[in-house]
């Protein structure tokens, strides 16, 4: 009796709302996804000819940035002049709104979760060593995030000053940076956790998470091969912007999912109070 009041005093609060944490992170990312598609469907500009965000990352010159903006930019039906005050980002602005407040927290919690549950499990003297590399991946993931924040800021920025044909090369370079660090970051903090997963004892038996894992993984090169197209201002690769976006999506859902079933597993090593 005595342990077990011991043992709930030390649960950390996330442990204790895991299950109801986890169900809020997958319904926001499903939700934030379901959103962004039926935005895309409603109006009549953005990813009709060019995939949003990444078309306008992998703009090499401003003409090239101005040009994507106009001619996916919602026009006003009643004028026949592309004038920019007649020209609408609105579609544009409601993705970006939707991706910042909702999208990224979802997958940003998620992967926070599944290193806390990782480290959960490597506590006591069976697991030293284990808290630099879980750490780092905490950075990593905190980085991108915060890339991904600033890219949405910029793009938003960039393409009002496209409408008004005053954008600079320093800006879209910007753009360009905030989108390579935001893949750099996010591909290491993925190939980390699911290195790290799938090396930790007890919690790599699962189904789920070895499929998490191998998809986490796999988000590395196709986020590199991503950066490095990018920084050569080549054109947008449909067949690897889905890839990197599915394998992202899977290792997000198998995570949740393994998460749920993780609450209650003791962590591997001595019985040690959680932080």
């Amino acid at each position: 009796m005595t342990a077990d009041i011991r043992n709930e005093r030390h649960t950390p609060w996330w442990l204790k709302h895991l299950d109801a944490l986890v169900k809020g992170l997958l319904a926001a990312l499903v939700l934030a996804v379901v959103a962004i598609g039926v935005c895309d469907r409603l109006t009549a500009g953005w990813q009709r000819t060019d995939p949003e965000v990444t078309a306008l990352a992998a703009a090499a010159t401003p003409q090239d940035f101005e040009a994507i903006v106009i001619r996916n930019s919602k026009a006003d039906e009643t004028s026949r002049l592309p004038a920019p005050e007649n020209l609408q980002i609105w579609p544009l602005r409601t993705q970006m709104f939707i991706d910042s407040l909702v999208l990224e927290p979802a997958y940003g919690g998620l992967l926070l979760l599944t290193l806390l549950a990782l480290r959960r499990r490597t506590r006591g003297p069976a697991a030293a060593g284990w808290d630099w590399p879980l750490q780092g991946a905490c950075l990593l993931l905190a980085c991108g995030v915060m890339c991904d924040l600033a890219e949405n800021g910029m793009v938003i920025r960039a393409a009002e000053d496209g409408l008004h044909c005053l954008l600079a090369q320093g800006t879209v370079d910007d753009v360009h940076l905030a989108t390579q660090l935001k893949w750099g970051f996010l591909g290491a903090a993925l190939a980390s956790t699911g290195l790290l997963a799938r090396r930790v004892p007890s919690f790599a038996s699962t189904r789920a998470l070895r499929i998490g894992s191998w998809a986490a993984i796999a988000v590395a090169p196709l986020a590199a091969v991503q950066c490095v197209r990018i920084s050569f201002g080549a054109d947008v690769d449909q067949v690897l912007q889905a890839a990197l976006g599915l394998a992202f999506l899977i290792a997000l859902v198998a995570f949740g999912v393994a998460l749920r079933h993780a609450g209650g597993d003791r962590p591997h090593g001595a019985d040690v109070p959680d932080d």
